[in-house]
């Protein structure tokens, strides 16, 4: 089995150190409603669990829910609420999301929130280490002292230092990422070493690694706009931390999802929610949907196309109430090995789906059928 590793530009071979598993997922941020790339991102990792569990994998997968943000802090003042509330809010809704999607069974989810302490020991390390500085009350990473820092993103130090990332006065460099974030316009927290402030995204995310993985697992995932510089930074803290070179064994990456020509965003409020798409068609035809573009491909979300999958759902359902399982499996188990075939080519979702089509005009058994189903998270 080969699942494309972001950070070597290749597909490698997933070959584990144990029968177990680790995978972490960067989720949502929870100061709106989620929508359908957060969808696209939820259901391929959940299909990749299912995979792995179907091959005999003890399998961990856990989804970092971000819960400290500016901009939770901002809406909250916005409505009159505190930010604790706003978010607890937004994390209902987002169980209720995935409920409704069919996409809670695996994963498991963790809040930045609960991990704080971790991350200021973090940035006191890196400080110490002096690889962390302090800059107008804030804590940045030096980047140019991590080693191979870029290498992800496939950016050179000259190419870096175009990039002005959180601009801010008395930075050593344009490049420089920042890790604790002093301003009050986010949730405040105290520090004897640091102060007020807020662990920012990178490092809050390297807390979950650290508390749950102690830093080394299998499987780093999100949507391809985190590469960088959230994944770069992720990848150096832990490099540092661990004094491993991979302490990741492949970072995976969901493209994007477009509508009209620009990605959908909160940010650009041109989103189109799950609840909302829900309520037009079923869960099983949103994933057929979801999964039949590669998940390193671009998806321009379409309604019209994604109304074909509805005779798609239809059929397969047809089959599942009429079909009987049958003494003569020969053609069944070869479907089925073509299918974990284009599964096992870095989750080649539209091939293994064509294989299932196949297999219904062609009289596969019904056994078979729920198996490819179940693993592609479809529910009958």
């Amino acid at each position: 089995m080969k699942l494309f590793d972001t950070l070597s530009s290749e597909s490698i071979i997933l070959d584990p150190s144990s029968n177990q598993i680790r995978i972490l997922v960067c989720g949502p941020t929870l100061y709106e409603t989620c929508h359908v790339g957060h969808a696209r991102v939820l259901c391929f990792y959940d299909l990749m669990t299912r995979y792995l569990v179907h091959k005999g994998f003890s399998v961990a997968a856990v989804v970092i829910i971000t819960d400290l943000d500016p901009k939770i802090s901002s809406k909250a003042t916005s409505i009159g609420k505190s930010a604790q509330i706003l978010s607890n809010y937004y994390m209902n809704e987002f169980l209720m999301d995935i409920s409704s999607l069919g996409t809670d069974r695996f994963l498991l989810f963790a809040r930045v929130s609960n991990y704080v302490n971790v991350a200021t020991d973090i940035i006191k390390k890196l400080s110490c280490d002096q690889i962390a500085y302090s800059a107008s009350g804030n804590m940045y990473i030096d980047v140019r002292k991590i080693p191979s820092y870029g290498e992800m993103s496939g950016m050179s130090c000259d190419k870096l230092r175009e990039f002005r990332i959180d601009i801010a006065p008395n930075k050593r460099n344009p490049e420089d990422v920042l890790l604790w974030y002093s301003s009050l316009s986010c949730q405040q927290f105290y520090n004897s070493s640091l102060g007020n402030g807020t662990p920012w995204w990178h490092t809050q995310d390297v807390s979950v690694a650290m508390s749950i993985y102690d830093g080394n697992y299998d499987i780093h995932g999100g949507g391809e706009e985190l590469i960088y510089p959230h994944h770069e930074t992720i990848l150096g803290q832990l490099r540092i931390l661990t004094n491993a070179n991979r302490p990741v064994g492949w970072w995976t990456h969901v493209g994007t999802v477009t509508i009209r020509g620009n990605k959908m965003s909160n940010s650009l409020s041109n989103t189109l929610k799950i609840r909302d798409l829900i309520k037009e068609f079923l869960p099983n035809v949103i994933k057929l949907y979801l999964l039949s573009t590669h998940y390193r491909e671009e998806l321009s979300f379409s309604k019209s196309q994604l109304r074909k999958f509805i005779a798609t759902d239809n059929l397969i359902a047809s089959c599942l109430l009429s079909r009987k399982t049958s003494n003569n499996n020969a053609y069944s188990n070869k479907i089925f090995t073509e299918f974990q075939a284009r599964l096992d080519n870095d989750f080649d979702t539209p091939g293994a789906l064509s294989i299932l089509m196949e297999g219904l005009a062609k009289g596969i058994d019904r056994n078979v059928l729920e198996k490819m189903t179940n693993i592609f998270g479809l529910y009958y």
